[in-house]
């Protein structure tokens, strides 16, 4: 059997070890987390310009079809449409980045609080220590008196 110092001491050092662990846990899931976001939005960005090429396309083709010259009104259709498309898919990548920058932060931040648990631990074990370990006690000492005892 161990004496209280050493498992107080151990069970400090393995609190610690958890709580760095999990911080790190935290980051590589918010790293994650933040890729797959970069991912969904640039997905989606290459979707909306792909969608608007083909609603481009359409419009070019129904404008020929109708022997519209592409000038005046029907291309500043085509052309408003192309800026308000790229407005779309440049919002799409904006928001991507900030959701993912968003997922980084919250990890560092748990990973933080992580970290300052497994100090916290480290301190308690520190603090476990200092209580449970045997301290000398000072000797005894010893006072003689001399009493006097007088008669009469």
């Amino acid at each position: 059997m161990c004496d209280p110092v050493s498992a107080a001491i151990a069970m400090s050092a393995l609190q610690a070890f958890g709580s760095l662990s999990a911080a790190q846990a935290q980051l590589d899931a918010g790293k994650a987390n933040a890729k797959a976001i970069t991912q969904q939005a640039e997905y989606d960005e290459a979707r909306r310009r792909e969608e608007l090429a083909r609603v481009q396309g359409a419009a070019r083709a129904a404008a020929g079809a109708s022997n519209l010259q592409l000038a005046g009104s029907p291309l500043d259709v085509i052309a408003e449409n192309a800026a308000q498309g790229e407005m779309d898919a440049l919002a799409i990548r904006w928001s991507g980045r900030q959701a993912a920058a968003a997922a980084r932060v919250e990890a560092s931040a748990a990973a933080a609080g992580s970290t300052a648990d497994a100090f916290g631990a480290v301190l308690s074990g520190i603090s476990a220590w200092d209580r449970l370990a045997e301290k000398p006690t000072p000797a005894p000492t010893i006072t003689r008196t001399r009493s006097i005892t007088t008669y009469g």
